[in-house]
């Protein structure tokens, strides 16, 4: 699905020489085996009136994230069906407590031997129930693929997949990057609808 940008991320088009509100088009060609998840927590934006000040702002809002059977075979480009779909169990979530001008990071991990989760705060461990994972200070999603998953489609069921056990776990802080960018295009296209470009 194509993006405008804003007016405070336009882009320089080379032909034509200016700064416009092009249109942003994200494609994912591969499906990694772990995939790292980074959800938008904070807000910057050039103020209004005055450009040289930045208006900054911490979002908690809700995210409904899936702890099992996230299925991205609609999504992946260069899926074909036959092979392993691209279906992930979450194991960890790093949350970030607080706002701007400070905060605090835990983390939620899976234990692959006995499936049950666990709160990690500093140097304390506790066990936490499965509807304490999807808060609104969850940060940055660790996902793992499943082995030789079909998806639904494959399977010629219109319902997911039931669970399968975890096969590993992590533990995690806020500071963690994605490194599985080299399956993604990002298109830009002037709104006159002149060529895309295409940045890898």
């Amino acid at each position: 699905e194509q993006e405008q940008l804003g007016e405070s991320d336009e882009w320089f088009c080379p032909n034509c020489k200016e700064l416009v509100q092009a249109f942003k088009e994200m494609d994912l060609w591969t499906a990694p085996e772990i995939l790292v998840v980074h959800l938008k927590r904070f807000y910057y934006e050039r103020n209004q009136y005055i450009r040289s000040w930045v208006d900054r702002e911490k979002i908690n809002d809700l995210v409904d994230f899936p702890l099992e059977g996230l299925d991205l075979t609609e999504y992946i480009r260069g899926y074909t069906e036959g092979e392993p779909a691209p279906i992930y169990d979450l194991y960890a979530v790093s949350n970030h407590i607080g706002g701007m001008g400070g905060g605090h990071y835990t983390a939620y991990v899976k234990d692959i031997n006995t499936s049950k989760w666990f709160l990690m705060d500093d140097s304390r461990t506790s066990e936490a129930s499965e509807k304490e994972i999807v808060s609104p200070q969850a940060y940055v999603l660790f996902y793992r693929r499943r082995p030789g998953a079909s998806s639904a489609a494959d399977a010629g069921c219109s319902s997911a997949l039931s669970p399968s056990p975890m096969v590993a776990s992590s533990t995690s802080n806020g500071d963690v990057k994605n490194s599985n960018d080299g399956g993604n295009d990002e298109k830009y296209t002037k709104s006159s609808g002149a060529p895309a470009t295409t940045f890898h």
